[in-house]
């Protein structure tokens, strides 16, 4: 009987000490657990007012470096009028300088695109096709399309065959259906200079050159 009352006691006391253990264990697990938790917490607060610092500190050192602004005194102000208005009264001359130039060459663009058209026009067409320039007036003509006015501040020049010549003032250059044409060459010029427009009799082919008067 006294052996089976100290195993029985035995026992109790081995299950009382295991509950004991794992008491004590979670109850250090649970306390480690509160200090990391406080640490952490410690952590994070601390580098919450390390970025406030920084941030304070970098808007102070911007409003520090910012330049200051400053405004235009009247003197300058009446400086730059001055200098707009001589630039103002410089364009007219420099347009009008360059005025002649755009035109010379705007008109022998115009007088190459009606030969061309004329040539496109036998061609397609398998008729001969006729464009008569008038130097006097600075006008070409070609049938079924607007004569083309040339500026009046040019002077223009033409040199065609003699058979081709209606007077000293108008003449003929044509254009076969198989590319050729008659030939010439139609001068435009502004002050003993401009271009000159040929067409070559062979190949019929439109050319556009600088020209100056000899």
């Amino acid at each position: 009987y006294l052996t089976e009352l100290s195993s029985s006691r035995l026992k109790k006391f081995k299950s009382w000490s295991s509950l004991h253990s794992f008491t004590v264990v979670s109850s250090y697990i649970f306390s480690y657990s509160i200090v990391c938790f406080a640490d952490n917490y410690k952590y994070q607060h601390a580098l919450f007012k390390i970025q406030l610092c920084h941030n304070s500190l970098t808007t102070d050192n911007s409003k520090k470096s910012m330049p200051r602004q400053t405004g235009f005194t009247l003197v300058e102000l009446l400086i730059v009028l001055a200098l707009a208005a001589l630039l103002m009264s410089a364009v007219p001359a420099l347009f009008s300088a360059a005025l002649p130039g755009l035109e010379l060459k705007a008109a022998a663009r115009r007088t190459a695109a009606t030969l061309r058209l004329a040539q496109e026009m036998a061609i397609r067409r398998g008729t001969v096709t006729e464009v008569l320039i008038d130097v006097e007036s600075r006008q070409l003509t070609l049938a079924a399309a607007r004569p083309v006015t040339l500026p009046a501040s040019l002077t223009l020049q033409l040199e065609i065959a003699a058979r081709d010549l209606q007077d000293d003032q108008r003449g003929i250059i044509r254009f076969f259906p198989d590319g050729t044409a008659t030939g010439g060459r139609i001068m435009l010029t502004y002050n003993a200079h401009g271009y000159q427009v040929g067409v070559t009799w062979l190949t019929g082919r439109i050319t556009i050159a600088p020209w100056t008067e000899p």
